[in-house]
């Protein structure tokens, strides 16, 4: 799944097990990892650097996120047909 601009692909979701476990963006590869509980806590790119991580609060609202990169994965909800 993704968006295309008539020219290149803008994004590319890899969707497995019901979860986004990757996002193509701006020619780069970035891995979605999980926590315990299914969120998204940190986000690694191709050379496996840490770009993102998110801190929640436990009610499952993100708290604080830092990193080099905003991204934002796909809703899992989103991958249903």
């Amino acid at each position: 799944m993704g968006t295309h601009n008539r020219s290149v692909w803008g994004e590319f979701f890899v969707p497995f097990g019901g979860r986004t476990i990757a996002k193509y963006m701006d020619g780069v590869t970035y891995f979605l990892h999980p926590n315990h509980l299914g969120s998204t806590n940190s986000v690694t790119n191709h050379l496996g650097a840490t770009v993102q991580k998110t801190i929640y609060y436990p009610w499952g609202q993100a708290w604080a996120t830092a990193g080099t990169k905003a991204l934002s994965p796909r809703p899992s909800s989103a991958l249903r047909p």
